[in-house]
């Protein structure tokens, strides 16, 4: 499904939009699904295992801004995963033997009234491994646009250093302090497309996410893949050393049930890649946004400044 030339604007940037990947008739069955859970959370209060939800949500105005793990909660979701172009485009980044990394996936809405940016950070930071063969894949539900709150990426930071994610008084907060840091945002390109379209970026890339400036949503679905030899410096982050809920692991047979393509492997691959170990934990650790109440700075800011 992917160019030579994509291939090489991926691992030379660190990040690429597949254009039109996925038909329509898939879309409208992401859109659908998305709807029924945005349908259902009219009736919950507090956020839960399945649904995050922003500070102003109410029954008659939901603002759901995230659902977690949908892979396990519909099947349009887990269809994504046996789609031959999407395998095709895993296995031509990840090489033959791809496994979805679980705890890490997730529906992104960024609705109208959703007051949560996602800081600049690194996915890597979250969930370090023994090498870095991991990538997001971001499934277009909508058209995402310049107004929309597209995901922002810097370019070539897939190949520097493991950036501090951490607060002035120590605590991991899941973000990074661009001028601290020495980061160049103006350099940052928006991941834009229409819907149907596949973005992919890897573990290490600098990215994030501002507000939602547009009358609509930006939704995405979001899957964590990893090289089945990509093994987890588990029990440094969360109770989910493995698996995807709270204070629970995957067995090993759970774990390989996760194979996207080819075979599992119990010989991880080692490399010498950049990594800190995210702890200590801030008091409210959660979602990411969760995380990031914690930080200090602005990607609004940052982008502003940018534009």
């Amino acid at each position: 499904m992917l160019s030579a030339q994509q291939i090489e604007t991926f691992w030379r940037q660190g990040f690429l939009v597949a254009h039109n990947m996925l038909p329509p008739e898939t879309v409208r069955a992401l859109s659908d699904a998305v709807d029924e859970f945005v349908d259902a959370s009219r009736s919950i209060r507090h956020s839960n295992s399945v649904f995050d939800l922003d500070d102003a949500h109410t029954s008659e105005k939901p603002i759901l801004r995230r659902i977690k793990n949908p892979q396990d909660q519909h099947p349009a979701f887990r269809d994504v995963l046996k789609d031959a172009r999407v395998v095709e485009a895993l296995t031509q980044l990840l090489g033959p033997n791809v496994r979805l990394y679980t705890g890490t996936q997730k529906v992104n809405l960024k609705p109208v009234g959703e007051k949560a940016p996602v800081n600049w950070h690194q996915d890597w930071a979250t969930y370090p491994h023994t090498n870095d063969s991991l990538i997001a894949m971001s499934v277009f539900i909508d058209d995402v646009t310049e107004e929309n709150g597209p995901l922002l990426a810097i370019p070539g930071t897939h190949r520097g250093p493991a950036y501090d994610h951490t607060s002035e008084d120590g605590y991991f907060v899941g973000a990074i302090d661009a001028k601290k840091s020495g980061l160049d945002v103006s350099k940052a390109q928006s991941m834009t497309g229409e819907a149907g379209s596949v973005g992919f970026h890897h573990v290490r890339v600098v990215h994030g996410s501002v507000v939602n400036r547009s009358e609509g949503t930006r939704r995405l679905l979001i899957y964590t893949c990893a090289a089945a030899d990509a093994w987890p410096l588990s029990g440094t982050y969360t109770p989910r050393i493995i698996g995807p809920k709270e204070n629970e692991s995957l067995t090993l047979e759970e774990y390989d049930s996760r194979m996207i393509a080819g075979e599992p492997t119990l010989e991880p691959r080692l490399e010498k890649v950049p990594a800190r170990i995210p702890q200590p934990i801030a008091q409210n650790a959660g979602s990411v946004y969760e995380i990031q109440r914690n930080f200090e700075g602005s990607i609004d800011k940052d982008f502003a400044e940018k534009e």
